[in-house]
């Protein structure tokens, strides 16, 4: 069910919270809500006898406004341990998709394992754009640049909609599909009117600069990684990073043909239901 927490800053945030047990969280992606993993995973994770929550991040529209401006990428380590430590919870297994995959960084950067078992991650990077010299892992097959990134900001100032049309459209394989222009649209429309605007911006402009390259050999639990093996935003060659890199138990998960909003795509759904309910054990 909907519950609120009302962080240190008087921010109120909204989460879901249902079953009992070992507690499992899933946090959304940049510009994300939590209610498409309530609609996928809740009712599999509770009915298998644990404890599902999803919160709303700042900058989803459940949440209030945020107290603190700008929203930058640490608040949302710190909300989460934050929810962790209030809620009383302990072995929690923590996982998250795209920059709520990135918040597992930022996590283990702050706050080591604290509290946690297990981390999920699925289909991310630490480092988003190819600023670093030798590092060639970054999204659109490491031709994404802080250059471009600047544009992106403008182009999500002058016509949002459109911004986030255009980015489904490419990562979720609507190129060249029958009307996927027109499904981009209808999809960049529901995005937008999930969030707070101003906030979600400063959270990508803050992002630019993010590098959790770092981190990705500091966890000292078992890791599950679950990427999409095609590839179209994430390089699905990070995984070989993430192993080669890990000091602790890892597993890695491809799956076939997907694109990087699998988690929450019902062809794959009952797949990684049952990974992670696997993996939950």
């Amino acid at each position: 069910m909907d519950k609120t927490f009302t962080l240190k800053d008087g921010t109120v945030m909204n989460y879901w919270d249902e079953g009992e047990g070992q507690p499992l969280i899933l946090v959304h992606g940049w510009a994300g809500n939590n209610q498409a993993f309530v609609d996928c995973y809740s009712e599999a994770v509770v009915k298998a006898g644990y404890r599902f929550i999803a919160p709303n991040m700042r900058g989803s529209l459940k949440t209030s406004e945020s107290k603190t401006r700008p929203v930058v990428m640490k608040m949302l380590f710190d909300d989460l341990h934050e929810l962790i430590e209030g809620l009383g919870l302990e072995d929690v297994v923590l996982g998250g998709h795209s920059m709520g995959a990135n918040d597992m960084f930022g996590y283990i950067r702050h706050y080591g394992s604290e509290h946690v078992r297990k981390f999920i991650l699925m289909d991310v990077t630490p480092l988003n754009n190819n600023s670093a010299e030798g590092w060639t892992l970054g999204t659109n097959n490491n031709t994404y640049s802080k250059e471009d990134g600047y544009r992106d900001l403008q182009a999500m100032e002058k016509d949002t909609v459109q911004y986030f049309a255009d980015w489904m459209y490419n990562a979720a394989g609507l190129a060249g599909q029958p009307d996927g222009e027109k499904i981009a649209r209808n999809m960049g429309e529901a995005i937008v009117a999930g969030f707070r605007r101003d906030e979600v911006v400063e959270l990508y402009k803050d992002g630019l600069d993010w590098d959790a390259r770092e981190e990705v050999s500091k966890f000292d639990v078992p890791v599950l990684y679950i990427y999409a093996d095609r590839g179209v935003l994430v390089p699905p060659k990070f995984a070989d990073y993430f192993l080669e890199h890990s000091t602790n138990e890892m597993t890695l998960l491809g799956v076939p043909s997907a694109d990087h909003a699998f988690p929450t795509d019902p062809k794959y759904v009952p797949l990684i239901t049952a990974v992670i309910l696997e993996y939950m054990k």
